[in-house]
């Protein structure tokens, strides 16, 4: 019998659900405690995707400290 080498997992919105409305607080939130603006911290955040996703930040506060970080 072969086996598959891989299997491959669509997380986003199939695995997983991201509620928009609960999403935009956090960042409101973090954004008001980093005294920027929200879009600001958002796109901060987003910038780390990728790194993220390959674990270069194995822990939420990894990724905080490299926002921060971006954000002067």
């Amino acid at each position: 019998m072969r086996y598959p080498k891989a299997v491959l997992f669509d997380l986003y919105d199939t695995l997983t659900y991201d509620d928009r409305r609960l999403y935009e607080e956090k960042v409101n939130t973090c954004a008001r405690i980093c005294n920027v603006l929200p879009e600001e911290f958002a796109a901060a955040w987003k910038s780390l995707v990728v790194e993220s996703n390959l674990g270069k930040f194995p822990k939420t506060e990894d990724r905080v400290r490299a926002v921060l970080k971006k954000l002067g």
